[in-house]
């Protein structure tokens, strides 16, 4: 799959935050709560295409899924600290073989405001976009 792939750079990358994650984000006004000291995960693929750095992940059921949103922002979070990347840089999806969805993660840690002053066209009561 991979050799004919021209926007995948990596797969199966893990990642985590920790308790100095979550303060450094709330510090930067990101609305965050988490109970955990520390927050593992791995990304299914990590793609760049159109600009943006997109973190995806594979569920068998993608159309039921409820707390995909949450497990991806929570990745982007992790490797944009990491990276030292600001998190407007990163879209997020979840898909199978049927469906694909796709969100912005900024919009769900930061709030409206910063979408008005950063130019994200992404409505907040929108939610992830069915492609």
């Amino acid at each position: 799959m991979l050799v004919n792939d021209s926007v995948t750079i990596a797969v199966e990358i893990p990642v985590f935050v920790t308790r100095e994650d979550v303060t450094y984000y709330c510090s930067r006004g990101f609305d965050l709560e988490f109970e955990s000291d520390i927050i593992t995960g791995h990304i299914d693929f990590l793609q760049i295409r159109n600009g943006y750095i997109h973190l995806l992940d594979y569920k068998p059921a993608a159309r039921k899924e409820t707390h995909a949103h949450v497990q991806l922002t929570i990745y982007a979070l992790a490797l944009a600290r990491r990276a030292g990347l600001p998190l407007k840089a990163f879209k997020c999806g979840w898909f199978d073989e049927k469906d694909y969805f796709e969100f912005f993660p900024l919009t769900g840690v930061y709030g409206t405001a910063i979408q008005r002053t950063e130019g994200i066209s992404e409505r907040p009561s929108a939610g992830p976009r069915i492609l």
